[in-house]
């Protein structure tokens, strides 16, 4: 009886910080609408990241602790929320009372502080402790504790280091830091605080990785899962900063990434649709190689297109449509090329699986000897589907004939 209220409570408690949490979002996007203009970093910031994320992690972590009150992970998810709520609260009644007037009034400049370094109390545990308590909340060992007391130890130094950094706030440039501090200390505190943080975040990625080696069954299709989700946000960070997006579409990227990261959480801790993984990352993979080989093959042909019709068109429009023709027809043979190479290199026994069943379906089309057909496909079915056993009965029809004499 114990242990069901206590579910009950925590159950309660997650949706309640849920539903504080979509008020505040609520709540935030009537005080922009209806509020002064506020500096465009901070519009995309809090409008595309900030509400996004809380809505993602905090559904997740309700979720979570609902289903499994036990797992810590789900606390995690519902902590990150809650923490964004507040600070989004915070940078809304920020923008409002410190650009509503010519000069910003004493409530937003201690708002605008409180929403800068605030902010740090997230990013830490979300970057570490979401990875290093997948997914049964608990720690691998008890030897990763130290990466989770370095973690809290950054997130306080880089809380303080921003608190205390002096000159204007980030995002609020008209409004000075009223508690910096002269000196090397604050950029100091700050710039180890942060390599200390970027170390506890690769470690508890490293932990997955140790994780998966040590699993087997579901835990194995649960950690691919996480995984994945990472992969592609870590690629979006990777686009980002290598092709410099512009803020208004990296805002999007990343809320994107957050949400990728949350829903690929879901399903490996629902366990809904578990396996279906495998064949995710197998078109990801095939898919992807196919895209980026039309991209390469569009480029080359428009360029080489271009040199040779130059002389006599002057123009780019038939090395367009040619290059877009050639790119239409090369689709199913790079397909078919990434799919064979993804499947040799990363799905061996499925690709030694398809070379069997061709190289029987060889051999059927020219055996008469019915026990060397039965040889053989038993042969392919033990290559194929490795059974423990198997056995093959096929009945022989007997034709009688009779001689009719005169």
């Amino acid at each position: 009886m114990t242990s069901f209220v206590n579910w009950r409570s925590a159950a309660a408690l997650a949706w309640a910080a849920l539903g504080f949490e979509l008020l505040v979002v609520v709540v935030g996007a009537i005080v922009k609408a209806f509020g002064p203009a506020t500096p465009f970093e901070l519009d995309t910031q809090l409008v595309n990241v900030f509400a996004l994320s809380i809505v993602a992690f905090g559904l997740l972590g309700a979720l979570i602790v609902t289903r499994h009150p036990e797992n810590r992970l789900g606390w995690v998810f519902t902590a990150i929320a809650f923490v964004h709520s507040l600070g989004y609260l915070a940078a809304v009644l920020a923008g409002y009372l410190v650009f509503r007037g010519p000069t910003p009034e004493p409530a937003g400049v201690m708002l605008a502080w409180l929403f800068i370094w605030s902010a740090n109390l997230h990013y830490a545990p979300s970057g570490t402790f979401v990875f290093l308590l997948f997914p049964d909340g608990h720690l691998p060992s008890r030897r990763w504790r130290a990466v989770v007391w370095l973690t809290l130890a950054s997130t306080a130094g880089l809380a303080v280091a921003t608190a205390t950094l002096p000159g204007p706030l980030v995002v609020f440039a008209n409004v000075q830091n009223p508690f910096g501090v002269e000196g090397p200390v604050p950029l100091a505190l700050a710039g180890v605080s942060f390599l200390i943080a970027g170390g506890c975040g690769v470690a508890s990625v490293a932990s997955l990785f140790v994780r998966y080696r040590r699993a087997a069954g579901p835990e194995r299709q649960q950690i691919k899962w996480y995984l994945y989700g990472g992969a592609i946000a870590s690629a979006t960070f990777v686009v980002i900063i290598g092709f410099g997006v512009p803020l208004t579409s990296a805002t999007y990227l990343v809320s994107g990434a957050t949400i990728v990261i949350a829903a690929a959480a879901a399903v490996a801790i629902f366990r809904y649709h578990l396996y279906d993984i495998d064949l995710l990352i197998n078109r990801t993979l095939v898919y992807g190689l196919t895209t980026g080989g039309l991209a390469l093959a569009f480029f080359a042909l428009v360029v080489a297109l271009q040199t040779l019709l130059r002389p006599f068109t002057g123009g780019s429009e038939i090395a367009v449509a040619g290059s877009t023709l050639g790119s239409v027809a090369l689709f199913q043979p790079l397909r078919q090329r990434a799919q064979a190479g993804v499947d040799r290199r990363f799905y061996r026994s499925r690709y030694d699986a398809g070379r069997t069943v061709d190289d029987f379906s060889v051999r059927l089309r020219d055996e008469v000897d019915l026990e060397a057909l039965r040889a053989g496909l038993l042969d392919a079915v033990s290559e194929t589907m490795r059974p423990t056993h198997a056995s093959l009965w096929l009945r022989e029809t007997r034709n009688d004939s009779r001689t009719l004499g005169g």
